[in-house]
């Protein structure tokens, strides 16, 4: 049986989260509350937290809910309950065949939200706890505030939210990084990071109150004074309480050092991108010349890519190999790969003239037989009866050219790049989705983006970065790594694995 309150809900809350949304993705900050798993979901671990920034979600066994459960719990309902944002409170809704508790007490239709309250979904059911204390939806990356949008809003309009982040990117192209904007921006992150701070303080604050509260409720529980049955239970609720009130604090006290320290970093971001993105280029193919053996040469001008390349300190232009010689690496979504290279292999040449801009306005041409690349760790193998030899690893995924009349102001670091550390910040400035964001008579700028080491020293003769901020078009970006106010290029952004891994190949690897 259909319920109208689900309808009524979902209907209110197509306009509350397209509004929501909006405020959230332009880098407002939205009534939002924090979730405590107490036992696990379908793609949550027992002790994992959810930052729940929509304003309406559904609990339940459906593909539509935001927060699934399993077949393993059959006495949760398809579509069991929902929690709202109203009026700066958080409410639970009933929605279910089976009772929803809150703190063991069933509810009747819809009840408030306090700061540590347990839900459970029926008497049996899995359980969560609610963190009624919002955190600061500005400090979170805009690809954050996407995914947790269009990941938590119900089904019927997660393309809604989808198109209104495609739009909102969009704008944000259009306006563009000028430098005047930039040193706006560090002065916002600054008040940010004070705000961040001010907060940090209250959360300390209180955490104290709890303990000295906790440490006055273990006195007394462990004092020879007589209580009742009922006395000494309220007592141990409240000690409870407070003692995951406290590691709920905890949390949000990582989660607000942590967006600090992301603040800080997007601080030297600005900075490192207003003092070296003149020696950052825009690197796209104009033309690509096919000469088969003893044949007439065949010239191809449309369909071609872009990419990025960068002058060191040392003369040398740098970009990825893949950008130069895409034939030499199987990329699934070109079916013309394979046959250039087995045209490659079998005495035929293969030609592309590039350009190459700067937002100074420098700009040169130069052709793929200038560059210098390894095909050490290039593979043969046969592909329907023709040969053909294709890059295995991103580890040889460079190329380079000395530039004899140019120095750039990125000073390589060799060594560097093998003692990075997880959580280490990497700067990268490239020219991503170049057809959509930038504009050779108006002037061109690379987007900056931050990515985190994820594992320590090289994974396969590469850095393997986590929350990937680069995409298309960044490929051959520098990668930057701030060290004691200096910036270090330590390498060059190459590659995405999924959503989230990127790939940087070190600067020491360049032979």
């Amino acid at each position: 049986m259909t319920r109208d309150t689900v309808q009524l809900s979902g209907g209110n809350s197509l306009k509350q989260t397209m509004v929501q949304g909006f405020r959230a993705m332009s880098g407002k900050d939205v009534p939002n509350f924090t979730i405590l798993f107490l036992d696990p979901t379908r793609n949550k671990l027992k002790g994992d937290f959810m930052n729940v920034v929509v304003p309406y979600v559904e609990i339940g066994r459906s593909s539509k809910c935001a927060i699934r459960y399993g077949e393993d719990y059959p006495t949760v309902s398809r579509v069991h309950a929902a929690l709202q944002s109203i009026n700066g409170q958080v409410v639970i809704k009933h929605l279910g065949t089976n009772p929803t508790l809150v703190n063991g007490q069933p509810v009747q239709d819809s009840m408030v939200l306090n700061n540590g309250d347990e839900v459970q979904l029926s008497y049996e059911g899995p359980r969560i706890r609610i963190n009624t204390s919002a955190v600061k939806t500005s400090t979170m990356k805009f690809t954050q505030r996407m995914a947790l949008y269009t990941s938590q809003a119900l089904v019927p309009y997660k393309k809604a939210l989808a198109i209104l982040g495609s739009l909102l990117i969009l704008a944000v192209a259009g306006f563009g990084y000028a430098n005047w904007q930039q040193k706006q921006t560090i002065d916002l992150q600054g008040m940010t990071i004070e705000e961040q701070q001010s907060r940090i303080a209250d959360l300390d604050s209180k955490q104290n109150m709890n303990d000295q509260k906790a440490n006055q409720l273990r006195g007394q529980l462990a004092s020879n004074r007589q209580y009742t049955a009922q006395q000494r239970s309220e007592m141990e609720a409240e000690l409870r309480r407070l003692e995951e009130d406290n590691r709920m604090i905890a949390s949000e006290l990582q989660m607000l050092a942590a967006n600090a320290e992301a603040e800080k970093s997007k601080m030297s971001g600005a900075q490192f991108l207003k003092d070296h993105e003149g020696d950052i280029y825009f690197v796209f193919a104009t033309e690509m010349t096919i000469i088969p053996p003893g044949g007439q040469p065949q010239v191809v001008t449309e369909g071609l890519w872009t990419g990025t390349g960068f002058i060191t300190s040392e003369g040398n232009f740098v970009t990825a190999r893949h950008v130069i010689k895409p034939w030499k690496y199987n990329d699934p979504s070109d079916p013309n790969v394979l046959d250039y290279n087995a045209f490659e292999m079998s005495g035929g040449q293969i030609v592309v003239k590039f350009k190459a801009y700067s937002p100074s306005g420098d700009k040169f041409d130069f052709t793929s037989n200038e560059m210098k690349s390894s095909d050490a760790k290039d593979e043969a193998f046969d592909n329907n009866g023709k040969a053909v030899k294709i890059s295995q690893t991103s580890e040889t995924d460079w190329a380079y050219m000395p530039i004899n009349d140019r120095r750039g102001s990125l000073v390589p670091d060799r060594k560097l790049a093998s003692q990075l550390n997880p959580g280490d910040v990497v700067h990268v400035a490239g020219y991503q989705y170049s057809y959509y964001t930038q504009d050779l008579e108006k002037g061109i700028s690379p987007n900056y983006s931050s990515t985190q080491v994820a594992q320590s020293g090289l994974r396969q003769g590469v850095i393997q970065t986590s929350n990937r901020g680069f995409g298309q078009g960044s490929s051959g970006a520098p990668a930057i790594v701030e060290v004691d106010g200096e910036f270090k290029l330590v390498g060059i952004a190459v590659a995405g694995v999924g959503s989230e891994q990127g790939l940087i190949v070190p600067i020491g690897n360049l032979r």
